[in-house]
């Protein structure tokens, strides 16, 4: 695959870290700025809770992502509709269910549910727009928040339903966001770094685009934005831009915990998660 993409889009407007607000949630969809960042989303109490509840639950799944920059495959709870990829429909939505079971466990243990929270401080800002669980005709929710640990890193990736998912309803989705509360950091690594290389891949509309590894060669010369995770904090960026979560390189005993999920923006501006 040839990496002279056709970047779309201008420099971003400023490299700060703004709160959610209508104008900023705005700006990410339209790739304008690199995050936002909902500081103290959660207390110290919740997040305590929140690893507590992780470890007495138990992480069930590896994410299949190995390469050079991790060192260790993420640990998750959840139904992650990209690792499905390339199986049926059917496939991913019937672990759906199960999973919000496990997910409920989660929720139960530590006292609060991130996801209604991030849900509500969306709808906050946008109450015109709706907001909810992604819906697949003849199947149903999607399941959105993948409990997991990412102190062994990432590839460099990024996350577009319609390259990712085209035969699905958020293949239609006009734009996507990633969502991350961070219930633990690391003393090292464990930071994000994104690139504004929002580019359209050369394939047919409607085709299967790989997301996953992508050659950090095709990044080298773009604008990028690091940003650490603060225990507490819940940050927001556009997933068509490639990313990667940096490995912590020393075993320190710290851990990068937490929950994430997608937010797409339907064309008709409704507003829909799943993970």
């Amino acid at each position: 695959m040839s990496i002279a993409d056709r970047v779309l889009g201008s420099p971003w407007l400023h490299h700060d870290e703004p709160g959610l607000t209508r104008e900023t949630l705005d700006a990410l969809f339209a790739n304008q700025i690199p995050c936002i960042r909902i500081k103290g989303f959660a207390t110290a109490d919740e997040c305590r809770a929140f690893v507590a509840a992780m470890d007495a639950i138990g992480l069930n799944k590896e994410y299949q992502v190995a390469s050079p920059s991790v060192r260790a495959l993420p640990k998750y709870i959840g139904v992650p509709q990209f690792e499905y990829r390339k199986k049926s429909k059917a496939a991913y939505f019937a672990e759906v269910e199960p999973s919000f079971a496990d997910q409920a466990k989660v929720f139960a243990h530590c006292g609060f549910d991130p996801i209604q929270r991030l849900i509500d401080r969306v709808h906050a800002v946008v109450p015109e727009r709706p907001i909810g669980l992604a819906r697949e005709p003849d199947h149903g929710s999607y399941y959105a928040g993948i409990i997991r640990e990412t102190t062994g890193g990432t590839n460099l990736h990024m996350d577009f339903a319609r390259f990712s998912a085209p035969d699905y309803a958020i293949g239609t989705n006009s734009a996507q966001i990633a969502t991350n509360f961070y219930a633990s950091g690391t003393a090292a690594g464990g930071e994000t770094t994104v690139y504004n290389h929002h580019f359209e891949p050369t394939v047919p509309a409607g085709t299967y685009y790989e997301i996953s590894p992508l050659d950090p060669v095709r990044v080298a010369a773009s604008e990028s934005h690091t940003f650490m995770p603060v225990a507490g904090d819940l940050v927001m960026f556009n997933s068509r831009n490639p990313h990667r979560v940096h490995f912590n390189p020393n075993d320190d005993g710290t851990r990068r915990m937490g929950i994430g999920s997608f937010i797409g923006r339907r064309p008709d501006g409704e507003l829909v998660l799943w993970s």
